[in-house]
């Protein structure tokens, strides 16, 4: 009985407040007591609270979407074309190449290194040999990797026959190199694949920075700060820790420079 008197003067407090809310008009002055007054800051800083949180809400997703979104503009198997793409504008003899041959070991590239390989994924995906379409668990990775190093291995084959393109083959079977370490530490250590191929072309554009023309600096730093962007969107999408990121990067880096250096001191 005191529950439903406690309930009918509750709702008699409220009254006021919905009349309020609901027939507002102008001179009308709704009847509002200091006991309404309270009920109405209480339910006011309730309103305020939960809008609060839906905004934050809202935000941390805009965020997860932002991550995903940049997970996929700067996916691994773009970066040998993005490179490529770096390699024609870079000031060398390749430089000189007319668009219409640029266009088509573009092309060729982008066919070998990163059509033909994410079409093996909606395949695994398919006979449930991964849980999505981007392999994310180690154990999922083996053979998606496995098979990318050896189209990647096709592609340095082609390309190294045409002796104008010696530089890419090179940056291909760079790449291959790094994607079979990345498959053999990956039973141990699940090491990132985005780090890694930005990290590649960080070590292309401080080579060619380097070797080439001062101009590639501006791509070193733009490669840079992607490489933030991204190790920002993994850590974000909890796909990796700190230590994989940083990993995966030098992984990226180390190889493709390493590469270059020698191969310019032995020629």
């Amino acid at each position: 009985m005191a529950s439903k008197e406690k309930s009918t003067r509750v709702r008699k407090g409220m009254m006021p407040i919905i009349d309020y809310f609901c027939t507002h008009k102008p001179g009308y002055s709704p009847r509002l007591n200091t006991s309404n007054i309270l009920v109405l800051n209480h339910h006011t800083s309730y309103l305020n609270l939960s809008r609060l949180s839906f905004m934050l809400d809202t935000l941390l997703k805009k965020k997860d979407i932002f991550a995903t979104v940049l997970s996929f503009v700067f996916h691994p198997l773009l970066m040998p074309t993005i490179g490529v793409l770096i390699i024609f504008n870079s000031g060398s003899m390749l430089s000189l190449v007319n668009l219409k041959a640029q266009l088509y070991v573009i092309s060729l590239v982008f066919a070998f290194t990163c059509a033909i390989p994410a079409l093996i994924l909606p395949v695994f995906y398919y006979f449930r040999l991964t849980g999505n379409f981007q392999a994310s668990e180690r154990n999922e990775r083996i053979f998606p990797v496995a098979i990318t190093a050896v189209v990647y291995y096709l592609a340095y084959s082609f390309l190294k026959e045409q002796q104008l393109l010696v530089i890419i083959a090179l940056f291909i079977l760079t790449i291959d190199v790094i994607l079979i370490l990345l498959l053999v530490l990956n039973f141990f250590w699940k090491v990132s694949m985005h780090m890694a191929g930005i990290g590649g072309i960080c070590g292309l554009t401080l080579f060619l920075s380097i070797q080439v023309s001062s101009i590639n600096a501006w791509f070193f730093i733009i490669a840079l700060a992607a490489a933030g962007l991204i190790a920002h969107a993994r850590l974000r999408l909890q796909e990796h820790t700190p230590g994989q990121i940083a990993g995966g990067f030098l992984l990226g880096l180390a190889p493709v420079f390493s590469m270059f250096i020698i191969t310019t001191s032995l020629a």
